[in-house]
């Protein structure tokens, strides 16, 4: 016998889980219905089985009613219509159930309530747009999966990113529920733009502490904010002084400026790229890798990374090491 604990136990769960309940009710009523078919008509109808019962329990409580297996007593006809309208009931109320659940997750998904499964690069911004821009320039420039953008709930006007392997989660951008739901902890890679310093200081530091491994880039929107912000725990800062230069740069040498536009944005023609120095120049002199990249990739060797060291335009003769990075610049066709 079930004890009164476990039964009760078992009630409350299935009063919680609504779907739960349906199914049971649904399973519950075609083998009740089963049984007592197989009760009521096994001695005048020969060779019917118990499986032959749970078939005409499903058949009838669908509605569907072939008509290959019907009761002859009238005990059994009285189960047909009880039956009938216990299944009409319990499979609307199954349906109807599954299908809320459904709306409701696609409602959760829409609004941002969801928890994603995994987050590689997670972006955090407090405007949908800006988060847009950074999301093509990540998916087109560097060919990241698995993104996860955290934005305000209530931001307007809200955009699709388009891209299917991006997640939206909405809610307070330094709450533990949204960073929580955002996978902040698995993620490889988190990037703030916010319109507000302290708020970018007060997430960086929440996000370090919840994942000490990650690379943090953050924007700062005042030069005071910079050093703050990186003793907050970022790796690299955004300052407002680059934008202020290339501003600046407009007025005498507006080529110049458009042209490291173009480098850094996805989709104009013009790509700097990042990458491991291949194997076929390890070894050789500057001038000669140069060569032999413009050669077979018709690219250009714009500089070398060294030990997190960039040298610009490096001498003829600087060796290429094999743990070397280089940036390189090429013609990316339309």
């Amino acid at each position: 016998m079930i004890p009164y604990r476990v039964l009760k136990k078992l009630v409350k769960k299935l009063v919680q889980h609504r779907l739960l309940t349906a199914l049971v009710a649904v399973i519950a009523v075609d083998l009740v219905s089963a049984i007592l078919f197989y009760a009521f008509e096994y001695q005048v109808q020969d060779g019917l089985t118990f499986f032959d019962c749970v078939y005409w329990a499903t058949i009838t409580m669908s509605t569907i009613g072939y008509g290959d297996i019907t009761p002859k007593t009238i005990e059994g006809k009285s189960l047909a219509t009880f039956t009938s309208v216990a299944g009409i009931a319990s499979f609307t109320l199954l349906v109807s159930l599954l299908a809320e659940k459904f709306l409701m997750a696609t409602i959760r998904r829409r609004e941002g309530l969801i928890t994603v499964r995994r987050s590689n690069v997670v972006v955090i911004c407090d405007i949908d747009i800006r988060a847009k821009e950074i999301v093509d320039e990540l998916k087109q420039g560097g060919g990241f999966s698995d993104i996860t953008v955290l934005l305000p709930h209530h931001h307007t006007p809200r955009v699709e990113f388009g891209w299917s392997d991006v997640e939206v989660v909405r809610g307070d951008l330094v709450s533990d529920d949204a960073l929580a739901r955002a996978r902040i902890a698995q993620a490889n890679i988190v990037i703030i733009s916010l319109s507000d310093d302290s708020r970018t200081i007060h997430l960086v530091l929440k996000i370090r502490r919840k994942n000490r491994k990650c690379r943090i880039y953050a924007k700062a929107n005042h030069f005071e904010a910079v050093d703050l912000i990186s003793q907050a725990g970022a790796d690299d800062v955004v300052s407002p002084m680059a934008q202020e230069k290339l501003l600046a740069c407009f007025a005498h040498e507006p080529h110049v400026v458009r042209f490291i536009v173009d480098a850094i944005e996805a989709g104009q023609g013009i790509d700097l790229d990042q990458r491991k120095a291949p194997r076929s120049v390890v070894g050789m002199k500057f001038i000669d890798a140069l060569s032999t990249l413009k050669r077979t990739e018709n690219v250009i060797i714009v500089a070398i990374v060294r030990d997190g060291r960039i040298i610009a335009n490096p001498p003829e003769d600087e060796l290429i090491k094999e743990d070397d990075l280089i940036i390189t610049l090429r013609h990316v066709q339309e």
